[in-house]
């Protein structure tokens, strides 16, 4: 998922947008629900954890940009 445009919109309007909400489409049964752990995890295995990742767009003179 492209999530750039969103994470423009809560860098641009850090007072009306407050961050992603994840939720299943039926949340009503207790076992097919999710559980996150925080940053505050004392298992540094669970930490929340987000990758980025980038192309270099390279000139026509074979030097990156």
């Amino acid at each position: 998922m492209d999530a750039t445009a969103l994470v423009q919109d809560m860098i641009s309007l850090p007072d009306e947008s407050f961050g992603f909400t994840i939720r299943l489409v039926d949340e009503a049964d207790y076992y097919s629900s999710l559980i996150f752990a925080s940053s505050y995890n004392v298992f540094d295995g669970r930490h929340p954890k987000l990758e980025i990742t980038y192309k270099v767009q390279v000139g026509i003179s074979g030097y990156a940009i």
